[in-house]
């Protein structure tokens, strides 16, 4: 993309790695292109920070991922301004979120440069998954008319997700009323897993995270596990046959978003009866409607992380807790 005036080189001296979690391994640095001559003038320098941070479920769910940089011109081109962005990508290749850093920054040769740590980008969309990859770009115009742009993408390193369980079946009312509720969860692996200190968390049509019930149980593999809103200890009305494996206050409503989120705060599942919800995948399903009887939403087929294609109503419910794992 070089223009006209003097010989330019962008020499990216890189180590940029993303790393995410605590005491996550960094990703290799990404294969940068050769020169475009040979006489440097600006050098990048990004190196590796924790990143894909995530809120306490006290908060609204969300990863950041961010990074160390210098910039400096050494150049006998007195000025050279920029703009840098980064985008992340899931493995699909699906750009999760895009973010431009700083705005348009310039530096003055010979010392001239920023230094240190900033910026990043948050994904409050994509915040039940983590990136797979990312890439960074650096755009460029020297006050001599030279431009260009150089780039760079590679691998993110994670800790790993929590993942595994869904959301299989639920109702926000029943015959008993609008506290006649019940979840139920599905381990869709070949393993157990234990869901200690996880949380059922509820966004309001406002866009704000409210109420929550803990969950805590180990769901066999290819095994449910039921959470009602019990009548016995008064926080709710349930009227299903099957009983709870655990207790779930009675916090939905028929417009509600609720997700399944462990103790970090990282989200596993999620589901919207309105779209200005908080927690939600795709589409959300129709509003549950004020009709007392006994339906559900339930889940049909496998996860596709869009939730008017992953549910439908049926009734009667059929609600099925961790002892009939083996009729399931």
């Amino acid at each position: 993309m070089r223009r006209s005036g003097l010989p330019f080189v962008l020499t990216i001296t890189a180590t940029v790695a993303i790393a995410c979690g605590n005491g996550a391994p960094a990703g290799p640095s990404p294969q940068m292109p050769p020169p475009q001559s040979s006489s440097p003038v600006l050098t990048l320098q990004v190196n590796e920070v924790s990143c894909c941070n995530r809120a306490s479920f006290f908060e609204v769910p969300w990863a950041a991922y961010s990074f160390c940089r210098t910039i400096q011109n050494t150049s006998s081109v007195r000025t050279a301004t920029y703009t840098a962005r980064m985008t992340v990508f899931g493995e699909d290749g699906t750009a999760y979120v895009t973010s431009d850093f700083d705005g348009e920054r310039t530096t003055i040769a010979p010392l001239g440069g920023l230094f240190g740590c900033g910026g990043f980008v948050r994904d409050f969309d994509s915040t039940h998954k983590l990136g797979a990859r990312y890439t960074y770009r650096i755009d460029y115009s020297l006050d001599d008319g030279t431009s260009g742009f150089l780039e760079g993408s590679a691998p993110i390193k994670a800790d790993s997700l929590v993942t595994g369980v869904v959301i299989n079946e639920f109702r926000s009312r029943g015959p008993r009323g609008s506290a006649d509720q019940f979840v139920e969860l599905m381990n869709i692996t070949t393993e157990p897993i234990s869901m200690n200190d996880w949380v059922l968390q509820v966004s309001s049509s406002t866009g704000t995270t409210g109420q929550f019930g803990f969950v805590n149980g180990t769901i066999g593999p290819g095994c449910t596990f039921l959470l009602t809103a019990s009548p016995e200890r008064g926080i709710g009305t349930y009227s299903g046959s099957v009983p709870g494996d655990w207790h779930l206050p009675a916090t939905l409503t028929d417009t509600i978003g609720f997700a399944l989120r462990v103790k970090s705060g990282q989200v596993v599942d999620q589901v919207a009866m309105g779209a200005d919800t908080v927690f939600k995948e795709g589409a959300p399903l129709a509003p549950f409607g004020g009709d007392n009887s006994d339906r559900s939403y339930t889940r049909d087929g496998p996860d596709t992380n869009n939730n008017a294609r992953d549910f439908r109503m049926t009734a009667p419910s059929t609600p099925r807790n961790s002892t009939m794992c083996s009729t399931r």
